[in-house]
This record gives structure tokens, sequence and C-alpha cells, in this order.
């Protein structure tokens, strides 16, 4: 291997090494030593930096026309913005002309905009005002709340008496009314009773006034007519104050209407003398009994009882016998009524014959006062 140290070299290796003067790059064994020039590894280790450098070139030739070709894509991509940014241009002018008159208007906008914000100012400065204005009526609005909750309870309350005062007088109404109805009825009932008692009345007075034809009461003497000046009925008592008797009238005259007897009977006791057979007592003729010692005698047999005035033994009485006389009364009434017709003459019917009363009618003294 030889080495070609000329300067002159026309090779464009800086190291003046041809191709023809490095056949190995290979180190062999070194060698005696040279001179004191370089020595050769440096000169390979120079070789072999620049076949490094040689074959890095070739990459960036490569690399190069690599990027020579993504230039010309680029170049072409470029030449597309380009076009786009001249349409993009024109828009801008036409959005600067845009932006000029927006620039205007805004203007305009922000003159008006600072009246408005004078105006909001004032419109501020009123609503603190007011705010306070409202601040103040709301704890006036507090207050009277209060006090309608206030009004509103006593109201319930009234309002729940006001209810119950109302039911009360439904309550009332209704009992008013059932009241009304029941004094209707009463009224009605009592017409008719009026008219009931009415016609009673005038049976009453009927019927007293047949009955006080036929009694006339307690007089002094015999009377020709009787209490209302009407001629005497055949059948009429009175009582005799003088002699102390009922008499009857028998269409003619007055008569005794009784016995001698005071009442329906009378006992009179004797205690007999010696040989005693008359005894005086009053009775009607037949009407006597007569009792010696407690042993009943006969009429007619034992003894005699016609006069009305004695009773007459048979046989003489022993003196201490007891005598004992009952003598009976006896009268008789001319036309006189039985118990069903007396019954019919003080009948009357009240309410048109529901009930029947009977008036006993005893005696009417002094011008009718019972």
């Amino acid at each position: 291997m030889g080495l070609d140290r000329g300067l002159n070299s026309s090779s464009t290796n800086p190291l003046g090494i041809d191709d023809d003067d490095y056949t190995a790059t290979t180190r062999g064994a070194q060698g005696p030593k040279g001179d004191d020039g370089a020595s050769t590894q440096d000169y390979i280790d120079k070789y072999n930096t620049v076949v490094t450098s040689a074959a890095a070139a070739g990459t960036s030739a490569t690399n190069a026309a690599s990027s020579n070709s993504q230039a010309a894509a680029q170049a072409s991509t470029a030449t597309t913005q380009a076009g786009i940014s001249t349409t993009k241009a024109g828009e801008a002018a036409t959005s600067a002309t845009n932006s000029a008159n927006s620039a205007t208007a805004s203007a305009s906008s922000a003159s008006t905009a600072s009246t408005q914000a004078s105006n909001a100012s004032t419109s501020a400065s009123t609503a603190t005002t007011q705010a306070s204005n409202a601040s103040t009526s709301a704890s006036t609005a507090t207050t009277k709340a209060s006090e309608a909750s206030a009004s509103a309870s006593t109201a319930s309350t009234q309002a729940t008496n006001s209810s119950n005062s109302a039911t009360a007088s439904a309550n009332s109404a209704t009992a008013a009314a059932n009241s009304a109805t029941a004094s209707a009825n009463s009224a009605t009932a009592s017409a008719n009773s009026a008219s009931g008692a009415s016609t009673s009345e005038t049976n009453a007075a009927a019927s007293f006034d047949s009955f006080d034809d036929r009694y006339l009461g307690a007089k002094s003497a015999n009377v020709g007519v009787d209490n209302d000046g009407d001629a005497l009925i055949t059948g009429a008592l009175y009582f005799n104050t003088t002699a102390n008797s009922m008499r009857v009238y028998n269409g003619s005259s007055w008569a005794d209407a009784g016995s001698a007897v005071n009442g329906t009977s009378q006992r009179v006791v004797f205690t007999a003398t010696a040989n005693q057979t008359t005894f005086s007592v009053i009775y009607d003729a037949g009407f006597v009994d007569v009792y010696l010692n407690g042993i009943k005698l006969q009429l007619a047999v034992d003894f005699t009882g016609t006069s009305g005035t004695t009773v007459v033994l048979a046989t003489g009485a022993t003196a201490g016998d007891i005598v004992d006389i009952i003598s009976y009364g006896a009268f008789n009434v001319a036309n006189t009524y039985t118990q069903a017709q007396t019954d019919n003459l003080i009948r009357f019917e009240i309410d048109g014959g529901v009930s029947n009363s009977t008036y006993l009618i005893t005696q009417l003294v002094d011008g009718g006062t019972a």
C-alpha cells in the first residue's frame, strides 16, 4: 500500500488520498517507527472520518432530494394558500369596512350609553331613595300584618260566635214555629172548646131551669108561682121553714111530702110504770115497731099502732120494763121523676158528645148562687 502525500493533488480529499492509494482499512501490525512526521495511524483515522463524513453527506443528499420534493409540494401548497390569502384579503377589506361602520355605530352607541349611564345613575339614586321608602313601608307593613293577624284572630272568634248565635237563632226559630203551630192548634181547640162550652152552658141553663121549676128551695109559706114567676107544675117541691117539713104541689094545692117523723125513722125508749099500757109517740100509722125488754111485739096482737100519736099495749107493763118504740117516716110524692129521668135532666154533653159530665145540683139560694 502506498500513500500519496502530494499536497497539490486534484483529489477533493483534503488529505490527498486517492482510491488507488488505499486498498485496506484494516490496521495491521505496527511497523517500525518512521520519521517524525504524522503517523500512518493518524491518516487512517482521518480517512475513516472522511469516509464517515462522505456517507453522512450521501445521506444528507438523499434527505435534500426528499426535502426538495417536499419543498416543491409545499411551494404548490403555498401557491394555493396565496390564492386563498388573496380571497381572505378581500374578505378582510370588506370586514375592515364593516368594522369602520361598526366603529361609527359603536361611537353613537357609546354616546347613547353615556346618556343612559347618566340616566342610570339618576335612576340608581331614585332607586336608593325608593329602597329606603320601601324599607320604611316594609316595616309599616310588618306592623300592619301583625295588626291584621290580631284582627283576623278576633274576626275568627267573632265568626265562631256568630255561627253559634246563628245556630241558636235557628233553633229558636224552629221552637217558635213549633210554638206557633201548637198555639194555632190550641187556638182551634180553644175555639172548639168555647163553642162546646157555650152549648154546654145553654144546656146547663136549660137543665137548671127545669130543675129550678121543680125544686123551689126554702120558703116560709106556700107560694102560688115558681122561682121564674111561672105557674107551678105538678110535683114541685119546697121546704117549709115554718113547719120544718117538705111540701109537694099536687096540681091544685100544697101537701106535706113527708110524715110527722123527723127523717126516715126515730127511736124513743120508755121505762114503764106498773100496768102502763099507753105510750105517746109520733109515727105514721102502720109504720112502727115496739120492743118490750128487747123482745119485739106484734102489731095488732101485742099492741095497737093506728092513731099515729100513741102506742097501746094489749097487756099492762110491769114497773121498770123497758119499752123501745121505733117509728118510721113514710111519704108519697105525686108526679115524681125516676132516677134515669133525673139523670137525663142534669146530664149534658161537652165537645160535641166526646165526653159526658154530670152536674150534681144541690140547692140554689139567694137568687141563683150555688
